[in-house]
Parts: C-alpha cells; sequence; structure tokens
C-alpha cells in the first residue's frame, strides 16, 4: 500500500469501524476531526518523535554560527534547521566514531558545545526524509493510523473500547521500533 494523508486517515477509520473517505475534500465529521489531528496536532513531527527512524535519518556537517555568541559554557553555537526533530547522534568526525556527549540543546533551535565543526545525524521532518510519506514503512504507517484512531475514536464512536484500541495502538508502536532496530549496525 502506498502511504498517503488518505490513506492514514482510512486506516484510523478502519480501527475504529468507520467507512473509509473516497478523498481528503469529503465534508464530514471524520475528515474534520482527522484534519483536526493532522493539522492542530503536528501528526507528522509527533510520529517522528517516538523514535530513531531510519527513513528519517539526516546527517549535515555544521559550522559555528556567526550570529549566535555563547554567553558563558560551551565555547560554539550551531542552528539547527527547521527540519530538526531530535538529535541521533553527535559527532567530532565525519564517520561518527568520536560521539560527542558533552553538548547542550537549547529551545529547538540551537545546539551548543566545544567543537567546531560539529556532525550531527538527526530525525528529520523534511520531505525527503521523514516528511516524505514513500519512505514510510508499513508498520509505521499502521501505527500512525491507529494513533491517529484513538485521538479520534472518543469524539466519534461512543461505544468503542478504548482500552483494546490503545493496547493495538501501543503493540504496533512497539512492532514499528522493532523492526527498525533490526535495520541498526550491531
Amino acid at each position: 500500500m502506498t502511504t498517503s494523508r488518505l490513506s492514514l486517515y482510512n486506516t484510523a477509520l478502519a480501527a475504529i469501524g468507520e467507512r473509509s473517505l473516497d478523498s481528503l475534500t469529503e465534508d464530514g465529521e471524520p475528515r474534520r476531526e482527522l484534519d483536526s489531528v493532522w493539522n492542530g496536532g503536528g501528526a507528522i513531527r509527533y510520529f517522528l518523535e517516538q523514535g530513531r527512524w531510519h527513513f528519517a535519518l539526516r546527517t549535515q556537517q555544521l559550522d559555528a554560527s556567526a550570529s549566535i555568541e555563547p554567553d558563558f559554557g560551551y565555547t560554539e553555537a550551531f542552528e539547527l534547521g527547521s527540519d530538526f526533530v531530535h538529535v541521533d547522534m553527535l559527532s567530532a568526525d565525519d564517520r561518527f566514531n568520536l560521539p560527542l556527549t558533552n553538548y547542550e540543546l537549547e529551545g529547538a533551535r540551537v545546539l551548543y558545545c566545544d567543537i567546531d565543526p560539529v556532525y550531527i545525524r538527526f530525525i528529520s521532518d523534511d520531505t525527503d526524509y521523514g516528511g516524505d510519506f514513500s519512505n514510510w514503512p508499513e508498520v509505521f504507517t499502521l501505527w500512525a493510523g491507529h494513533w491517529m484512531a484513538t485521538r479520534i475514536a472518543p469524539r466519534l464512536k461512543s461505544d468503542m473500547d478504548m482500552e483494546r484500541l490503545e493496547r493495538r495502538t501501543n503493540k504496533l508502536l512497539i512492532d514499528a521500533r522493532s523492526k527498525n532496530a533490526v535495520q541498526s549496525p550491531t
């Protein structure tokens, strides 16, 4: 199955026993509720925050910022891109043989440390990385759709067994993380 916003919506609706949508332009409460979760909750970013997803990993060399001067502590400041979700690894070398453990993140966009340049591997929501649905593994897509179902079910299905839905969603997340971990080097 090709992942799309419509397929995610339909996975969520199937998880709660609702009929699927033919398009994202359908007018109805289920679509409006799903749009609310999608737009209001930053769904993609939330999904990517939940793990070290290989399909969303991006590696960059960062050079110290000329516009940010640390007041104290660390000697160098680095600006992180708008696609930054979370750090996977920071290193003093481009092969990540010298991992850095002494660094500080300030807010969502500035990293401080004492090395220049630094190499960063991070989860990215850019449309070429984690924001590209074609990169999403099927198990990740299935979990994401079920997570969306947990958000809309209370408003659409008063008779929904929420405990069962949440258990299934958590099981799918564990499965997605496990299958993702298998791709990591030993």
